[in-house]
């Protein structure tokens, strides 16, 4: 009966060591797995910050493509271009140096 004893110390010893070297295992693979989650997060919150900027700037450029088709455009590139003014206007220019 002595014998049975020892084997099923040993046996009962190798058990353990073998759960707890599956532990280890189990808590690297998750500490690696919770590693590239985060990582990937930062991935994602960069891409949407990078979505976000780009849907503001589509918008700034409707808004543009917008004004540009407006009379108001016109009436601007009219008066910068090509100085034109109405008959009833008057345009004051400052003189150089003086402001």
């Amino acid at each position: 009966m002595r014998r049975k004893g020892r084997s099923s110390r040993a046996a009962m010893g190798i058990i353990v060591i073998i759960v707890m070297f599956i532990c280890v295992l189990i808590l690297v693979k998750t500490e690696k797995l919770t590693s590239d989650l985060n990582a990937k997060n930062d991935v994602i919150k960069q891409l949407d910050a990078s979505i976000a900027a780009a849907n503001e700037k589509t918008k700034t450029i409707e808004n543009e493509i917008k004004y540009r088709e407006t009379d108001d455009y016109i009436e601007d590139q009219a008066r910068e271009a090509l100085g034109l003014r109405y008959p009833d206007e008057i345009i004051l220019v400052p003189k150089e140096g003086s402001e």
